[in-house]
């Protein structure tokens, strides 16, 4: 097995971009947890996310609808969504927008582990378009992407007339994908989080 270590960025790059944690969810499919404090391999979701963003991002910022002060001992921002009732991951996505102070924001569902740091990196170069976002064996993982702050107005538009769908958003903008062979890990219920932990972390090949 190989494992990859991160380039370290430009100071330049690093300045250009915001890390983006949506944790704002309710956790339906895991009992109600929050599903960015869940334990796994030793450290909460969300520290596996901030780990892997870190070598990357001059701000990060976790969006949360729970447990704010706990999520706040990270000693980075925590912005909930600006809309009532759990509006689902564009909101959260709309929250960070307005909260970054970059022109991009690279975005992780904390209920899914990162990339490995080669594909962060391919990730990172997609700034010619509105939106990067990868795209794995099982299909397109429209949460793990690379967002230009410049497409807010026409997010806000779509919440404001009730459209929460991620990928008819992205469909109405120029975005690209980054391909690679393998899966994300999806740790949406407990029965996945348990499957994940009773074996290796595989090595992904980018294509």
């Amino acid at each position: 097995m190989t494992t990859s270590t991160p380039n370290k960025p430009s100071a330049e790059a690093k300045e250009n971009i915001t890390g983006l944690i949506l944790c704002g969810g309710k956790g339906s499919r895991m009992g109600g947890q929050d599903k960015g404090l869940v334990r796994c391999q030793e450290k909460r979701l969300v520290e596996h996310a901030l780990e892997a963003m870190q070598p990357y991002c001059s701000q990060i910022i976790i969006n949360a609808n729970r447990n704010i002060k706990t999520y706040c001992h990270y000693e980075v921002e925590v912005v909930p969504d600006l809309r009532p009732d759990y509006q689902g991951p564009l909101a959260g996505i709309e929250a960070g927008l307005i909260a970054a102070k970059t022109p991009f924001v690279l975005v992780f569902s904390v209920d899914s582990l990162p990339p490995p740091p080669a594909t962060i990196e391919q990730l990172l170069s997609i700034t010619h378009v509105d939106i990067g976002y990868l795209c794995d064996d099982n299909g397109p993982q429209y949460l793990t992407s690379m967002i230009s702050t410049t497409t807010l107005p026409s997010l806000s538009e779509r919440l404001d007339l009730g459209q929460r769908a991620v990928k008819h958003w992205y469909a109405s903008l120029n975005t690209a994908t980054i391909r690679f062979t393998g899966s994300l890990f999806n740790l949406n219920t407990t029965e996945q989080l348990q499957a994940y932990q009773q074996i290796n972390k595989p090595t992904y090949t980018t294509k």
